[in-house]
């Protein structure tokens, strides 16, 4: 295996499956830490968008169950479950329609979503959450952060500009 200063060997790739992974694998550009950052991306992205919509459909369809899976205690009015879980699919629906549609969004978007999660382990602690409860979503936390920072660090979530020349060039499209 080449060390992290040098380029991975890429060939195994379809050359039309990633445009931008493709490109940088052919020019030598990709190195073994932007490979494991686009590997890890890919990864975080459909465990964060897929994850929270299970959740938020869970928190609607079974608040009991759900409230007792936040770590908070099970109440007589479980509304604001089924709020938090309209809040978990719309944070879920986001996180893959970014993944879909533009995928450079991910840098902005990821730590605009670990405020929520950061939020949630807080407010859970603060209110007495039931043990492992605050953990799972200090899980979240660290898990969200590690996504952050694989999106800043996957070279294929460069921003194109007009005058990128992978906009002139679109055989690979």
């Amino acid at each position: 295996q080449a060390p992290p200063s040098q380029p991975v060997s890429c060939r195994h790739l379809p050359p039309r499956v990633h445009a931008g992974l493709t490109l940088m694998a052919r020019t030598g550009q990709l190195t073994c830490i932007a490979w494991l950052a686009h590997l890890v991306r890919l990864l975080g992205t459909a465990c964060l968008g897929f994850g929270l919509l299970g959740l938020g459909a869970a928190s609607i369809v079974n608040p009991v169950m759900a409230s007792a899976m936040f770590g908070l205690p099970v109440t007589t009015n479980l509304v604001w479950v089924q709020v938090a879980g309209v809040r978990d699919i719309a944070l879920g629906l986001g996180t893959l329609a970014i993944w879909i549609f533009y995928r450079p969004a991910l840098r902005i978007f990821t730590p605009v979503a670990l405020v929520v999660a950061a939020g949630d382990a807080v407010i859970t602690m603060q209110s007495g959450g039931v043990s492992p409860s605050p953990f799972n979503h200090l899980f979240g936390v660290v898990g969200i952060s590690v996504l952050s920072v694989a999106a800043w660090l996957d070279p294929t979530l460069k921003m194109l500009t007009v005058s990128d020349p992978l906009l002139a060039n679109r055989d690979w499209v």
